[in-house]
């Protein structure tokens, strides 16, 4: 069971509490929760809720902690962002309209 917990800062702390499931941002009061020993902050109870609810049972306690999962990356090629290398049997185009090998038809 969690309870409601005051999150007390000096006016110059700089330090962000995010929920762990969700990752909004929680100011004032946050719903903290002992899930394995470990305190996680949550917004609400409905984030505590869905965490056990979904989280766990998909992921298991051994796996990824929501907030500290990150999505893959695409690599360049899926991104469409593909480096053109140009083929050796093309000739590369100067601005005189000869060829690559500079002589003249």
């Amino acid at each position: 069971m969690g309870r409601w917990v005051e999150i007390e800062r000096t006016w110059h702390d700089t330090a962000l509490t995010n929920c762990a499931l969700c990752g909004r941002l929680v100011p004032r009061r946050m719903w903290q929760v002992e899930i394995d020993g470990q305190a996680l902050p949550f917004c609400n109870e409905e984030c505590e809720g869905l965490y056990r609810s979904y989280w766990l049972p998909k992921y298991g306690k051994s796996g990824p902690h929501p907030r500290l999962a990150s999505p893959p990356t695409p690599s360049p090629a899926a991104a469409g962002e593909a480096e053109h290398v140009p083929s050796e049997s093309a000739p590369l185009a100067h601005g005189d309209g000869r060829g690559a090998g500079g002589e003249g038809s």
